[in-house]
């Protein structure tokens, strides 16, 4: 396997995160947040294996109440470049 490794968490970096997946790529990894988000709403992010920097996270929390909504992506919040902290 080749490309960078990205691990996704739930939660968030500073607090017991807890460790769901390995993925390959960042748009990989990406996709598959944003999937395990939509499945069961949350705070989640993922970072490089190699730095173990946040690379990005969403939050999900808002849209079981949004699918109502016209538009229930309008609910899911995500940041791409999270700094490490």
């Amino acid at each position: 396997m080749k490309g960078t490794m990205f691990d996704i968490f739930s939660g968030v970096p500073q607090s017991d995160p807890v460790w769901l997946e390995s993925v390959v790529g960042l748009l990989n990894a990406r996709e598959r947040m944003k999937h395990i988000a939509a499945k069961k709403p949350g705070r989640y992010f993922m970072s490089s294996i190699g730095t173990h920097s946040p690379v990005a996270e969403i939050e999900t929390f808002g849209l079981l109440e949004a699918s109502t909504q016209d538009n229930p992506q309008s609910a899911a919040k995500e940041r791409f470049g999270v700094p490490a902290k």
